[in-house]
């Protein structure tokens, strides 16, 4: 009912206005899932929502107190222009240095607060070869409107790709597919007989999970036991966490959608951009990665 009531809604669509929050309206239910995601990200932007969501709720809430048990009432127009005043003195006292970002000015000037911006960090990352008589497997995921899949590459000590390969999937879960390329990629590392491999993945999650850093989500608890199991069979099997940057060919390849549950691969038939991010990788090409 809170965003049906009209009370409710004209001080809900004041601080809505504010802040520009894009929210699924389908039903109720749906608007508050939706609300509760953009308020579990963990960054300053998402504070600012909460602490603009959670006063509304107290404001109303009391609102109807006073009502009910003192006979005392604000019109709703009041309610809102004595939340957006407090709430603002509120968070100018409560935020001092910020995370800088675009989306999070915009916000911070809407509300005519005047804070103090922490500059990102920039650190510069490449792809790393591995060692003699080690192989790197790198892995991605694709998860668009038009389909999902995953995808990934094995390189030699010298930089060259040994196999590539891109599946398509219907399953259009991030978390899924970045564990299946990794799953699909060892069984395939196993086939070839190679004996030491580093895995390497830009899903920070999916890493922590099966070094058992992380619980991961029920669906994909099978797939984690199995990568563990898998990777004893090897001599050397790494897990590491790669950056976006570094990790190029292989989203490259997870993003080649073709036809649900056929893997496709490549040895020595690749386009030309696929060939240019492989030497580029090989040369040692440095990117500038900013750090939240």
């Amino acid at each position: 009912m809170f965003f049906k009531c009209t009370y409710s809604k004209i001080v809900w669509d004041g601080v809505n206005s504010l802040l520009g929050i894009v929210t699924d309206t389908r039903s109720s239910n749906w608007e508050w899932e939706s609300m509760f995601k953009l308020c579990r990200t963990r960054c300053n932007l998402s504070e600012i929502i909460a602490t603009y969501t959670c006063a509304t709720v107290r404001f109303i809430w009391i609102e109807r107190n006073n009502r009910r048990f003192n006979n005392v009432s604000q019109t709703a127009t009041v309610v809102r222009a004595r939340l957006l005043k407090e709430i603002k003195i509120y968070l100018q006292t409560q935020l001092t240095m910020v995370k800088d970002n675009t989306q999070l000015r915009a916000c911070v000037k809407k509300i005519g607060l005047v804070l103090d911006y922490k500059q990102k960090d920039a650190v510069h990352c490449s792809w790393e070869k591995p060692k003699r008589e080690v192989f790197k497997i790198n892995t991605d995921r694709s998860v668009r409107e038009e389909g999902a899949g995953y995808g990934g590459l094995v390189r030699d000590s010298e930089g060259n790709m040994v196999v590539g390969f891109s599946c398509a999937s219907s399953i259009k879960s991030v978390m899924f597919q970045e564990l299946q390329a990794i799953l699909k990629r060892l069984v395939g590392a196993s086939f070839m007989r190679l004996q030491a491999v580093v895995v390497e993945s830009d899903s920070l999650r999916a890493i922590q999970c099966i070094l058992k850093k992380e619980k991961p989500p029920w669906f994909c608890e099978d797939m984690v036991v199995e990568i563990q199991m898998r990777a004893q069979g090897f001599q050397i099997a790494e897990f590491k966490h790669n950056f976006r940057e570094t990790n190029k060919a292989a989203d490259y390849l997870a993003g080649q959608l073709g036809v649900v549950d056929i893997c496709n691969f490549f040895v020595n038939h690749i386009d030309e951009k696929l060939v240019v991010i492989l030497k580029e990788d090989s040369d040692g090409k440095l990117y500038t990665r900013l750090l939240s």
